[in-house]
This record gives C-alpha cells, structure tokens and sequence, in this order.
C-alpha cells in the first residue's frame, strides 16, 4: 500500500485549484487507494460518532472510569481537537456534520420524535458529495433526521447502503423504540437479537471485508451509545457496579470496543493508514455521564459542557501523532474539509457554513473562521460568547437575562460580562440578527399516524408491519429460523439455516454476489434452489480449494429467503468460507468459516447475539428427522479453528465461525458445530448444538488455535432417551426432547484465558435453547467440569404453562460437592424461577 509522502507535495490552500488538482488525480488514477504516484491519493474516511458521552469520559481526555483504549488509540497516533463544536442536541448536530450549514437552516433545529419530520429535502449531504465523486458510502447505525417519510432516509439522502435505526431512544437489545421496532437494513425492518452495538460493528466490519478496493470509501458508524436507555451486557456492567450509573459505563466500554473491531478490520484489510479515522461526540453528555466537567452543564445546554465535544482524527501519512489542535471548530467544517480531501465538489448545494478546515487540523494552523453561530440567540465571535436571553437551557429555567463570556480566558463560563460590558453584547445581537435573515422554517410535519407503530419508516410499516409482527413473536418464542454456516466446494454454495425454508420463495440469482479472493474475482451463478433448510447455489465455475470464497446477499424485492412460515429471513451482507475439495454433501461440517462471518474479525470481547445477518432470534432447536443435519457429520475433523492470534489462549475471545467440536467417548468424533452465541444479554454464554442417533456419554470440547498453540476446554455428559410415550424417567442427566431426538445445548462462560464454567442445558421442545418439565415429580441435573473450575452461571428454568408447575431442579457441583434446588411451586409462574444463579464462584452472575 503506497503511503502518502508529505513532502513531496505542495499543500494546495486555494480552493478552486485544489479542485482542479483533485479531478486530475480523479482521471490519473480512478482506483487511487494504493495508487503508486506521489499525490495525495483519496483517502477512505471512517467517522464515528458516539451519542451523549461525557466530555472527560475517553481516556484521552483524562477519563479514568472507563478504558478507551481504541478511542484513546485514535488521539495517540493522530490530532487532538479541543475546541470542536456541535450543537447541544442529537439531530441538530447529525444536520449540520452531514450538510455542513447550521441546523437553523436545515430545518433540524429540534422537532418531536412522534412527527413526521425530517431534514429539508434540498439540502445536499456529505454522502451525496463523496457519492458523486466515486466513493461508496456507507451508514451503520443511528439515522436521526426523519423516520417516517422515504424522502428523508438514508438511501435517498447520499448513501449506498444503511444498516440500523431511524431514531433514537431504542433498546439495545430489542431494537424497538415506543412500542416500534427500529432496526433496518437498507429500506427493509430487520427482526434479530443482539447487542445494538456489537452489531454495528459487526456490520461495518462486514462491510470493510467485502469491499475490492476498486474506489474508496465513507463508512459513517453513528453508534445509539451512550445515549438511554443506558444498558450493555452484563459482563460489560458488573465491573462499573460500583459507579453511578454502571449500565452507561458498560456501554461505553462496549462501545470502545467495537470501535477496536473496525480499526483492526481496517488492519487486517491493509487500508488503515491510508484511512482518515474520525472519532467525536454529537453534543454535551448528560447528567448520567457524570455531565461534563471542567465545563459547565450538559446536553440541551449552550454552555460548553453543552456544545464541546471530544474530537480526535487519525491519518498517519498527514496527520502528526500526538498532536493538538485548539482551533475554534464546528460540525459544518467537516463536509467542506472532507469534500476537499476526497476531491468532491461542495459548491454545487446550498452555500455552506462549514469552511475547509484541514491546514488547522492537519498543520497547526488558525482556525479557518472566527464566528459559530450555534442558534439565532447564541453566537461566539472570536473569544467572545453571548447566550440570549431566555434561550434554551438544559436547566429549564423560563427566563433569564442576557449572559457574556470570554472563552479565551474564562473557558469554564464562570464571569457573566454581560452587565459590564454592553457594547459587546449589542455588537453580537447585531451579528445575530443578521443571520437571521437567512432562517429557513422547517418543512411541515404531522404527528405519525396510529401510534404506536409496528415497524418505523412509513413505507416498511404498510408493506410488511404484519411479517414484522409475526416475526416478533417468533423471536419472543425463540424459534427464529436463523443463517447457521456457509459451505463452498466444487461448483456449488451453500446457505444453511437452523430450521426449515419456503422452499416456494426461490431468491433471483442477481441477489448473490459469488466472489473469490485473493483478487476478489466474481463468479457467475448459474442456478439457486432451495433445498430444506439450505439454500444451494450452483456456480458457473468450480471454486479453487483453498481460497476464500465471499457471498454477498441483498435482500431482493420478491422472492426473498424465507422461512417455512413465508415470513422473510433477514438478508445476509457478507459470509465467507474456505472452498473445499469435495462435495458439501460428503464433506465433515466444521462451521463453514475459513474466513470470517459476520461477527468473527473484531478480536474482542464476543458481542451479545454476535451473529451473521439472518442469526436473529438465538439458537435453535435441534435438527429434525430428515433435515440432514447430522448427515455431513462424518468423519474425524479436520484442522483446528484459526481465529486472531490473539485470541488464541483467550476462550473468552472465541467468536462466531470457531468450532464445537462434539467427541462420543466410545466411538471417536461424531460432528462438529460452528459456535453460536446466546441471546444478547449473556455475551460470553455460546451455545452449540448437535443431535446424535443413540444415547450415550459424550466429551464436548471447543478448541481454539492460532496455528501454533490450542487451547480447549472439555464437558463430559451423558444423553439418556426420551421415553416414547411422552414421559420421561425421573433421574440424572435425564433430557426431555423432541421428536425423540437426542440433542443437548452447552452453555459456556470464560474469562481470563481460561474456561470458568460450563452449564448443562437441555434443548427444549419449543427449540429455543431452554427446557420444561413433562408431568410431576423431581428432576435432577449433574454437571461435570473436566478442565475448568467448578459450574458458575445460569441454568434456565421455564415451565410453558401452570401445569408444568411443582418441580423441583436439583443441580450438584461435581467439584465442590454443592446441591441446590431450583423449586416450581403450585400457584408460582414459572417465570419465577427464570435465569436462576446457580453457583456464582465468581466466574459469572
């Protein structure tokens, strides 16, 4: 990868003619990442965006609750920017970074979350700039400039491409926001589980591998963290309990690391040098994020705690490390001085209030401009800030009088001037009201019909509110149909799923995209059928074994993957797999991931429900007769998982596409799985499944290796029948299945490079993962750790209706020796003994 050589080129200031220099590098080198010359090639550009933080939560602002690492990373190899402004809102600074003109004018100053509104539709965005210029452009997470109209969403507003929500306030692990669900993938609602967060990063991930590097691009990853409701999982909580509000800490630490998972996916891909990195808040953080000290009040205020915001950019052939810029910025300075890097045209809008700011940024220059108008009754002029009177406060008080600072000398706004010095207030009332003139009211809006909704965005609700709501209640019940692996060999592809497809709903082969790598080269596809649970592609061309075989799938306008209940399976961005030599039909199944899926190249901490882009509603049931599941299952496996070397003695890092290997202790190897993860909220709790054909006892062990060393950890447990007259026989190890299968769901937790715990949970008859009881009497689970400490975690008790109650779980520690009963009494709701603590060692609660 060519590295740009700052000083082989002359800094070009003059506008017009660094346009000009930018359209001749366009003609010289259309692909310009990695091009050989000695310009300035155009870099791809990552910004993220975080929601409410704190000013001093990063570490590089002197943070020291929370590690930040990644964020921190950012500032150490790059600039930091003290003094870069936003407004005190969420819209109003997204309106302003995108079009780079004052949310005054844009029509985003603030509207109600239950409106039809949205950004005026003549504004030009940043994403349509750097689109017309050539660059992809990319949007994964929080949208927050209309959430209704189709007019005012992503895809019509400069971006190829969006994964995440319309507006703001949704939970993090449901997705829904006021009764509606608010997740979506480019005009389409989304139904999985999992972390909000780890599935951003995840997407933007995806989105990095997938790309060939023929043009670059801006991938904007607005992550909903920190913003409330404040949750994470609960490993990310448990080590903030001794904070106020721990659930915020926990997001933000989550949050670092996705932002870690981009950067090395970035790493990995060869680009991150030649990628500006980008990393700001959107405005003040609020009272939970301990507000903003050293400077005054929060979020919704117009003082500093308000509207400075941490800022820190990383490109290492331009940008110096460690460096610091105190240049007076704003929000509005990025599309001008983004647009110049990439050599796109920002004149051909609406004139901007942004200026080019990158000689400040870059070159310790002055700040490019002198005045922010933050509202039409907030203005600073060089060093001088005058706040209205009564203008909006995040105290809410109804008046107040006129208020004048010196920023320069009294940053912390602590010395009202107002009062002594009445010229300068009325020399920046005159300024205010010249600026005035050129308000633009907001586009008329009208409260969103019928609320609450079932699904945002108006389009999506009425096309597929119905599907939305079925596919809901699925996710409730656990039985989701769910992408479980991608196989590759000879001339074939294959898309295999936990349960059952409409084998009536066949995708068009232009919604796959077959490509091989290295090189990226595409293959036709001359057939797709759906087979079962699989949806087969056939190739014009036989896959060479070895390489990595990457599928793309976009979710067509008919003829959608769905499930056996005709409702549409959420649409896959990008899976890999190893090809391999011989038939998918003969061959052992080890996962399908010889490359990375979707959830597998973050080298972190495993997000809650890390999956690939169908996995949404946790695991599911066992296979059922017929379906082939145990089939490919034969034969002893092949080479150890490969994951990031770092994690190759850390089991708390083995992400999704590691391997289960499932061992009969009288028979050898009897199948191997590919790791799945639980339902969000136990992050580090995977599940694996496997059906075997006769009762038995069996080793379950997960390996992981880096080439050069492996670590596993190993659970023995017997598998007993089910009696075929639907009752089971009280005793130990008993499970009760369905369809008198014989299948078993592992529930791991492992921290500190080694494995902590390991539950035994049986596969229920609803094929969610959980277990019930059949009829009345004692039941008693025995769990035995061979490598590891003794069982810490959760065992999951649910009884599907008031008959099931009067049971009693009897769980014995093999190590310790410890019995306790989890007991259902008659008149107690089995909710009552749900996610019950079995043996908190330490390792999890």
């Amino acid at each position: 990868m060519a590295r740009f050589n700052p000083q082989s080129v002359k800094v070009v200031q003059d506008r017009k003619v660094a346009k000009q220099w930018a359209a001749l590098v366009l003609l010289a080198a259309p692909h310009v990442v990695g091009a050989q010359d000695e310009t300035p090639a155009r870099p791809n550009i990552v910004l993220f965006l975080s929601d409410d933080m704190g000013w001093g939560q990063p570490g590089f602002n002197g943070g020291t609750e929370v590690e930040t690492p990644n964020m921190d990373r950012i500032a150490d190899e790059g600039v930091k920017l003290t003094q870069f402004y936003v407004s005190p809102r969420c819209s109003p600074s997204r309106a302003a970074l995108l079009t780079g003109r004052y949310p005054w004018k844009n029509g985003m100053m603030e509207r109600p979350n239950r409106e039809t509104f949205g950004m005026l539709t003549d504004e030009r965005t940043l994403g349509d700039a750097l689109q017309e210029a050539g660059y992809a452009t990319w949007i994964v997470g929080k949208w927050h400039l209309g959430h209704w109209q189709d007019v005012h969403l992503p895809l019509q507003r400069g971006f190829d491409h969006h994964y995440g929500h319309y507006a703001s306030s949704i939970d993090s692990f449901t997705h829904i926001r006021a009764g509606g669900l608010d997740w979506h993938r480019n005009g389409r609602p989304v139904v999985e589980s999992g972390y909000s967060t780890f599935l951003l990063a995840e997407e933007a991930v995806r989105l990095i591998e997938r790309h060939d590097g023929r043009r670059p691009f801006f991938l904007y990853v607005p992550f909903n963290a920190v913003h409330n409701p404040n949750d994470a999982p609960a490993e990310y909580v448990d080590p903030y309990r001794h904070l106020d509000n721990p659930r915020q800490r926990g997001q933000l630490k989550a949050m670092d690391v996705g932002i870690g998972q981009v950067l090395t996916a970035l790493e990995n891909k060869g680009v991150l040098d030649h990628t500006l990195v980008i990393f700001l808040n959107d405005n003040g953080g609020t009272q939970s994020a301990g507000w903003n000290p050293p400077y005054r009040q929060k979020k919704s205020s117009y003082y500093e705690g308000g509207v400075r915001v941490p800022a820190v950019m990383r490109w290492p052939s331009r940008i110096g490390a460690g460096s610091e810029s105190d240049a007076m910025l704003h929000a509005v300075d990025l599309f001008p001085t983004l647009a110049e890097l990439a050599g796109a045209d920002s004149d051909a809008g609406l004139p901007l209030d942004g200026t080019d700011a990158w000689a400040a940024i870059a070159e310790g220059a002055e700040s490019p401009r002198t005045e922010i108008v933050y509202a039409l009754d907030v203005i600073r002029i060089g060093a001088w800030k005058l706040i209205e009177e009564n203008a909006a406060f995040a105290d809410d008080r109804e008046e107040h009088p006129a208020e004048l600072y010196n920023i320069e000398d009294d940053p912390y706004e602590e010395t009202d001037l107002a009062a002594s010095m009445t010229a300068k207030v009325a020399e920046l009332r005159e300024r205010l009201a010249y600026h005035a003139d050129f308000e633009r009211d907001p586009e008329p809006s009208t409260e969103i019909p019928n609320l609450p909704v079932t699904v945002y965005g108006a389009t999506e609700n009425a096309t597929y509110g119905a599907a939305v709501e079925q596919l809901l209640t699925k996710r409730t019940n656990g039985d989701l149909v769910t992408l479980e692996q991608l196989e590759a060999a000879g001339h074939t592809v294959r898309l295999i799923y936990d349960g059952p497809l409409n084998a009536n709903s066949v995708p068009p082969a232009d919604a796959f995209t077959v490509v091989v790598n290295p090189g990226y080269r595409p293959v036709d596809i001359a057939a797709v059928v759906v087979d079962g649970s699989e949806v087969v592609l056939t190739l014009s061309a036989s896959l060479p074994v070895g390489d990595t075989v990457g599928l793309t799938y976009e979710t067509p306008g008919s003829g959608e993957i769905q499930d056996a209940d005709g409702l549409f399976v959420a649409g896959v961005t990008w899976m890999t797999a190893e090809a391999r030599d011989e038939p998918q039909d003969e061959a052992q199944d080890d996962g399908g991931n010889g490359g990375s899926t979707g959830g597998g190249s973050g080298g972190g901490p495993p997000p809650g429900g890390d999956k690939d882009d169908e996995d949404d509603g946790g695991p599911g049931g066992p296979p059922s007769p017929g379906d082939g599941g145990t089939n490919r299952n034969n034969g002893p496996p092949e080479a150890a998982i490969t994951v990031d070397a770092k994690c190759a003695a850390d089991l708390c890092r083995a992400l999704t596409g590691d391997t289960v290997v499932f061992t009969d202790s009288s028979t050898g190897t009897v199948g191997l799985r590919r790791w799945e993860f639980g339902d969000g909220r136990q992050s580090r709790a995977g599940t694996a499944r496997h059906a075997w054909s006769v009762p038995g006892f069996y080793d379950v062990t997960l390996r992981v290796s880096d080439g050069e060393t492996e670590s596993t950890a190993s659970l023995t447990f017997l598998v007993e029948a089910r009696d075929p007259a639907g009752s089971c026989v009280a005793d130990e190890w008993t499970r009760c299945l369905r369809d008198s299968r014989y299948a078993v769901a592992v529930d791991w937790w492992v921290e500190g490079g080694e494995q902590r715990a390991a539950a035994v949970v049986p596969a229920g008859t609803d094929d969610s993962g959980l277990f019930r009881f059949f009829g009345t009497g004692n039941w008693e689970v025995l769990v035995k750790v061979l490598d590891g400490c003794a069982l810490n975690g959760h065992v999951w008790v649910f009884g599907a209706s008031t008959t099931d109650l009067g049971h009693v779980l009897r769980v014995t520690d093999t190590v310790t020796g410890t019995v306790k009963e989890y007991r259902n009494d008659p008149g107690v709701p089995a909710a009552a003994i749900t996610d019950a603590t079995a043996f908190p060692h330490g390792c999890h609660n």
